[in-house]
């Protein structure tokens, strides 16, 4: 797991710890209206509103698949980024791409000269274009264990499966199938 992949993991463990707080029922917290139902199939989402309106909002997810655990992992897409969810998901694979690409050549060219290499020049990395806001997922045919609440903010969000295919040896990721969702809350 990269360096990366750790930070959408610790931010879903804070989300984790926050949701079930507010589902053990602390006094004066909860999100008014239904929930926002979202289904989970083979390889996309259904019930992903187009717009919804800021402030609090409940996120029920339900794994549709007989097949395949999925999960649900959405990002706040900060403000002033143009690009779709798509683009940011597209730009982000080739970092790490690159990144990695980068780790096994100075690997490589460590050992073939003899250990030492010049540092190499690092420039700062790149703004994030999105922010992690919560994750969920359940296996197959299953409810989540816990919905999503929170309190959204304007703007536009993304939700993702970053699951790998079952039995895909290339460890290929549900949204490269289709998995992901872009919505706006106004």
């Amino acid at each position: 797991m990269n360096k990366l992949r750790y930070s959408f993991a610790g931010g879903a463990l804070v989300a984790g710890v926050g949701v079930a707080a507010l589902l053990l029922g602390l006094p004066g917290v909860q999100a008014q209206g239904g929930p926002v139902g979202i289904h989970g199939v083979d390889y996309g989402y259904q019930g992903v509103p187009g717009t919804l309106p800021a402030g609090e909002t409940r996120f029920s997810f339900t794994n549709d698949s007989q097949a395949e655990s999925h999960e649900m992992t959405l990002f706040r897409i900060n403000d002033g980024v143009t690009e779709s969810f798509d683009q940011i998901l597209a730009e982000d694979e080739a970092q790490q791409n690159a990144q990695q690409g980068q780790q096994g050549g100075a690997q490589q060219g460590g050992a073939q000269q003899g250990g030492q290499q010049p540092p190499a020049e690092q420039s700062p990395p790149p703004a994030p274009k999105m922010s992690f806001f919560a994750s969920t997922g359940s296996a197959p045919g299953q409810s989540a264990k816990m919905d999503l609440i929170g309190n959204l903010p304007a703007g536009r969000y993304g939700m993702v499966c970053f699951l790998p295919i079952a039995n895909d040896e290339a460890g290929t990721a549900h949204y490269k199938k289709g998995m992901k969702a872009e919505f706006t809350v106004q």
